[in-house]
């Protein structure tokens, strides 16, 4: 049998060892407080047939013991339409709250369509989804923590990308649907690069519910901000609307970064646009026309200026003029303020290593 070899970072594996990466992992939210974790897995550089993760975590907020574990299946093939099969299962058990917790399974499967040629940054792919939430809930439950205690949901999507150095575009369309709902979403990004310091980023979503029977606005598209059911997003503050950490923003839904926290029950079409004027200030500009149930179609948009300290880890915007009027004389400005901010020292050192900092 082979020998275990540690390391703390990917790299290509040595045939003559079992190669294990462990990963100290250190991150931050309301709930949880400082959390302390070690990510352990056979992923090298390479991808493998096989792999597997585990990551024990210690939540100094509430002292309980979470984390998530996981099984994947990578192959691929010379010839015929699919080019690369992943497949992916993972269980993951975590705090939502400081008082209540959740679980989550999933599976995925992701097909990569053949590309005419080997190296060309165009991507076809379609990706099939299941995933089912089981959270605990308050002794006295709302209809909201009805609808949102225990829910199945099941996806199937296409995506479509081309990654060049000037012109970036990507897309797709997916379809979700549970017992409780059904909806439609499309989703796109473009960048061009006009100049070393100057990009113009534009954004597209639309989101169509085919029928929707819950009794929350739980599953709804946000606005301002987004209603994360799935618990994709690393969210400082899950549970307070007031306060710093509810100020943060998460490119989702509608993408809004003026704080409107409409939600939306029936359709939404949203653009997002952000014009980098020099590296560190850029101009935004988001709008929508969306409909609820039972309501006329209605108008929404804001405005401002960004200023991004380090790109995609601490970022600020400031909403100017909007649907809610001129944004500085609304008072309590400071609270209006946005921003982006990633709490994880493995960020923190990618990016050293790169010289970004």
């Amino acid at each position: 049998s082979k020998n275990i070899a540690f390391s703390i970072f990917k790299g290509i594996e040595d045939p003559k060892y079992r190669h294990l990466i462990v990963i100290p992992r250190i991150n931050f939210n309301n709930q949880d407080n400082l959390t302390l974790s070690l990510n352990v897995s056979n992923s090298t550089f390479f991808p493998k047939e096989f792999t597997y993760r585990l990551s024990p975590t210690y939540s100094t907020g509430t002292g309980k013991m979470v984390g998530g574990m996981g099984l994947g299946y990578f192959t691929h093939w010379k010839t015929g339409v699919i080019e690369r099969l992943t497949m992916n299962t993972t269980y993951s058990y975590f705090n939502y709250t400081s008082e209540f917790s959740a679980q989550s399974l999933s599976a995925n499967t992701h097909v990569l369509l053949r590309r005419k040629r080997p190296r060309e940054p165009k991507f076809n792919s379609i990706l099939l989804g299941f995933q089912s939430i089981n959270r605990e809930i308050s002794p006295t439950p709302t209809l909201k923590d009805l609808d949102y205690e225990n829910y199945q949901l099941y996806d199937i999507g296409y995506n479509y990308s081309n990654n060049g150095l000037i012109h970036d575009f990507s897309g797709g369309i997916n379809l979700e649907f549970s017992n409780l709902f059904t909806k439609a979403i499309i989703e796109s990004y473009y960048r061009i690069k006009l100049s070393r310091k100057n990009k113009i980023h534009y954004r597209l979503f639309g989101g169509y519910f085919l029928n929707n029977k819950t009794n929350s606005d739980s599953f709804d598209f946000g606005i301002g901000r987004v209603n994360d059911y799935k618990f994709r997003f690393q969210i400082l503050d899950r549970v307070n609307k007031e306060g710093l950490f509810s100020q943060q923003f998460i490119l989702a839904d509608a993408g809004f970064k003026s704080l409107i926290n409409t939600t939306v029950s029936e359709w939404i079409v949203s653009n997002n646009l952000h014009l980098n004027v020099t590296k560190r200030l850029g101009i935004f500009g988001d709008f929508a026309f969306y409909k609820n149930k039972n309501d006329h179609p209605n108008f929404v948009y804001s405005s401002g200026f960004s200023f991004t300290a380090i790109e995609d880890f601490l970022e600020l915007y400031f909403p100017i003029q909007s649907s809610l009027g001129f944004e500085p004389e609304l008072g309590n400005y400071q609270n209006r303020i946005r921003f982006v901010f990633t709490f994880s020292l493995n960020t923190i050192l990618t990016y050293w290593r790169r010289g970004k900092y």
